[in-house]
């Protein structure tokens, strides 16, 4: 299917709606509400943007006679059938590198939530406890500590980077 040839688009989740502007104006897009909602039987969707909430096999894709592409959010296709696709013609596509910096990032905000004990120090701020407190609440530095990780994918080494160059860590 070339890009000129796409008329019929469905998004499962409209928390792409900033990519959007690069769907060709000719296109009419439909936006799952509720995301989790599969497409209504014989909707004229050539091709889906599909994130992991909806299980796309073939008893889905027989009733959407004119699906010609999955395409998959994320890194994998676990809720994609490939073989029931292969086999109705239909193209399954993924996105390996597209979760990688966010999912790198937030496990990186996670490392200093932890270390700077962000919830606690928030829950102490909603509670109404301010001025200074001892030294539960400091936390640690990052900075020449050593990172441990389990796999070294892009993910993993992109971790690595932001906590050797920019944290200063021993990875």
């Amino acid at each position: 299917m070339q890009r000129t040839d796409l008329t019929e688009l469905w998004l499962e989740a409209g928390f792409i709606s900033d990519a959007l502007k690069y769907i060709p104006d000719h296109v009419n897009i439909t936006i799952s509400d509720p995301a989790s909602q599969p497409p209504t039987p014989g909707a004229p969707y050539q091709a889906i943007i599909a994130s992991s909430l909806i299980q796309y096999d073939g008893a889905l894709m027989d009733t959407l006679p004119n699906l010609r592409m999955i395409a998959r959010t994320g890194i994998g296709y676990d809720n994609v059938n490939l073989a029931d696709a292969t086999a109705r013609g239909i193209v399954a596509t993924n996105t390996p590198d597209g979760p990688t910096e966010s999912t790198a990032e937030h496990t990186v905000a996670m490392m200093l939530s932890l270390a700077k004990r962000i919830k606690q120090g928030d829950a102490n701020v909603a509670a109404g406890k301010w001025g200074p407190r001892g030294g539960t609440l400091i936390g640690i530095e990052l900075k020449d500590k050593t990172l441990g990780l389990v796999g070294l994918g892009r993910i993993g080494k992109r971790v690595a980077n932001i906590c050797r160059l920019g944290l200063e860590m021993r990875v």
